[in-house]
């Protein structure tokens, strides 16, 4: 998006991977700009706005299609996806907990996180040493709701 936030562009993972990136993201080829002006659903998504993410994007449910995986949010917390079971692995404890299909799960300080799939290493700086719960949230997925509710009974709540 540009500094006066009247147009931006979007690209792939594999242009991005080949641009240079400091304080700017400079990259050598030419991609077209959009106008904010006319609504996409990624600009929608962006900005955060409920109701243009309903009418603006193409909303699938896919049930059998999400892969089992972890994401990192922050030094203290990641987001699971299909996981059946989780080992936190603490230096004085292990607990194996039951997975989740779509949660947060927060990470005490150096503890492990590990899944079927994927490990997710222990933090040794930049740890919340008050951080010692093994606290879980589950994050409200739109899509999700508005494949099994439909946009005219959720739009209230937003």
């Amino acid at each position: 998006m540009t500094n006066d936030h009247r147009t931006y562009t979007t690209f792939n993972y594999d242009t991005l991977y080949h641009c240079d990136i400091d304080e700017f993201i400079t990259c050598d080829v030419s991609l077209p700009m959009q106008s904010t002006n006319s609504k996409t659903c990624i600009l929608s998504l962006l900005e955060d706005e409920k109701t243009s993410i309903f009418t603006q994007c193409d909303f699938r449910l896919l049930p059998h299609m999400s892969k089992q995986d972890v994401f990192e949010l922050s030094p203290t917390s990641v987001l699971l996806s299909n996981v059946d079971k989780i080992a936190i692995k603490c230096p004085n404890e292990t607990n194996i907990i039951q997975g989740c299909t779509f949660c947060i799960q927060n990470i005490p300080c150096r503890c492990l996180i590990q899944t079927s799939s994927a490990t997710y290493q222990p933090l040794l700086v930049h740890c919340q040493e008050d951080s010692e719960s093994k606290t879980r949230t589950y994050p409200i997925n739109l899509a999700l709701i508005h494949e099994f509710l439909g946009f005219d009974q959720i739009k209230s709540y937003f």
